[in-house]
């Protein structure tokens, strides 16, 4: 059993349940992706990823709504994007509509003094506008149909296999870590599932296909393994020594088109030891540029 640390202490060190996600990106410590890109790159290019914008694919949202379906069921915040067109009158009351129901709010007095008034294209659209920002304020993610049927079909699938739904039987979904890092400055992990019981830590990815060469690419494209040495680093730091070596750190990899397929995958003792040493080593050039304010490039 995990005694998870009171979140009033935030960012402390420490294991934390019901962060939220925005307050973990805020957070002024290094993820794996940054190690990832320090290792490939160099701490300059780590410095100017954090200030870039984030782009999306409908490839992704799907993933996103898996995400949601298996690890925050108690909290699934996708909602079926309704089909219309925001150039015409009738789309945009049909938008108003969907927003209004889904935080509920009553516009349909508002509604029909716009529609009783001579210009209603610029009114309505004002109002659907403000519906969206109050409905995205409220947590709420708008998606298309297709995608949320993709994200229940990638779950089906990848509960349809006997071991990883024994690993999500039980357990603990978007676990977030902080520790202090050996030469200085923090480091953080949100862990997608971690089964302490197990005990082990079950990490999803979306792929264009599970195939055995499509995910060996894409571990060794992304530095997947220097990803799973970095979570297991900080369970390390903050828990001892044994625990890094007693859990096990499993990616589930599932298909974002059909057929939804999904594949597990464990790495090798050699590839994680020479992982936690690219992990180190990026994650000391991290706490030197810290501590200097100095991020040099590749020169």
């Amino acid at each position: 059993m995990i005694d998870f640390t009171d979140n009033a202490r935030w960012p402390d060190d420490g294991i934390y349940k019901g962060i939220a996600a925005a307050d973990y990106h805020a957070l002024d410590a290094i993820g794996s992706g940054g190690v990832r890109t320090i290792h490939a790159k160099s701490p300059a290019h780590y410095k100017a990823e954090l200030a870039a914008t984030r782009k999306t694919t409908a490839a992704m949202d799907r993933g996103t709504v898996m995400h949601s379906m298996l690890l925050e069921p108690d909290e699934y915040t996708f909602r079926e994007l309704p089909a219309a067109n925001r150039s015409t009158i009738h789309g945009l009351d049909r938008l108003a509509s969907f927003y209004a129901v889904n935080i509920g709010v009553h516009i349909s007095d508002k509604v029909n003094e716009i529609m009783g008034a001579k210009n209603k294209s610029a009114p309505l659209k004002a109002l659907v506008d403000d519906l969206e920002r109050q409905f995205r304020d409220s947590g709420l993610t708008a998606v298309p149909g297709d995608v949320i049927d993709g994200g229940r079909q990638m779950t089906a699938n990848l509960l349809s296999n006997q071991i990883a739904a024994a690993i999500l039987s039980e357990g603990y979904g978007e676990v977030s870590l902080v520790w202090t890092l050996r030469h200085g400055g923090k480091g953080k992990a949100r862990l997608d599932w971690w089964n302490p019981e197990w005990p082990c830590v079950l990490d999803l990815k979306t792929c264009p296909s599970v195939d055995y060469w499509s995910v060996f690419r894409k571990i060794r494209n992304e530095d997947l393994a220097i990803q799973a040495a970095h979570y297991l680093s900080g369970i390390e730091l903050i828990l001892g020594l044994e625990d890094r070596y007693r859990t096990e750190f499993i990616f589930a990899f599932a298909e974002a088109a059909p057929p939804y397929d999904s594949r597990l995958v464990m790495l090798g003792e050699n590839t994680m030891d020479k992982a936690r040493h690219d992990q180190a080593e990026a994650a000391y050039q991290y706490s030197m540029a810290k501590k200097n304010d100095y991020w040099p490039g590749y020169s």
